[in-house]
């Protein structure tokens, strides 16, 4: 039986969100989550490929997880807002390592699967500068 790509995408935009890419995340971030949209605190999930990771933007932390590496939460990320560009940054650091989350209101395409998305985003942790896309969670956005 053949699934439809898009379907592959979505099924696996839902495991990322509820943290199965890597490890297991706290019962009240996956209970009853269907995706994005449904965790309460989840301000927006950007994700990209080559390799694959992932960054959960929460209200009061950031989530990063690569493939093949252990997960790090940033904790208190400060949020700073372009009036009128559409873009957002975070950045958060924990012990030595430091990252900064970009999120820009543009259209951005997932060029392994083909999905295009509303959102763009870039990362930088330590020296390592990721590019992907990004989807809007459930929460309402940070002042």
């Amino acid at each position: 039986m053949s699934v439809p790509a898009g379907r592959t995408v979505v099924c696996a935009l839902c495991l990322l969100a509820s943290g199965s890419c890597g490890a297991e995340p706290p019962p009240e971030e996956v209970e009853g989550a269907r995706g994005p949209a449904d965790l309460p605190d989840l301000v927006f999930i950007a994700l990209g490929n080559e390799p694959f990771w992932n960054v959960r933007v929460f209200r009061d932390r950031l989530r990063y997880e690569a493939l093949g590496e252990e997960p790090v939460e940033f904790e208190s990320p400060r949020n700073v807002t372009e009036p009128g560009s559409g873009r957002r940054t975070w950045t958060a650091e924990t012990g030595a390592q430091v990252i900064s989350v970009t999120i820009e209101e543009r259209p951005c395409s997932d060029t392994m699967s083909d999905v295009s998305y509303q959102y763009a985003a870039s990362v930088r942790i330590g020296e390592r500068s990721l590019a992907g896309c990004a989807l809007k969670g459930g929460a309402a956005e940070p002042d």
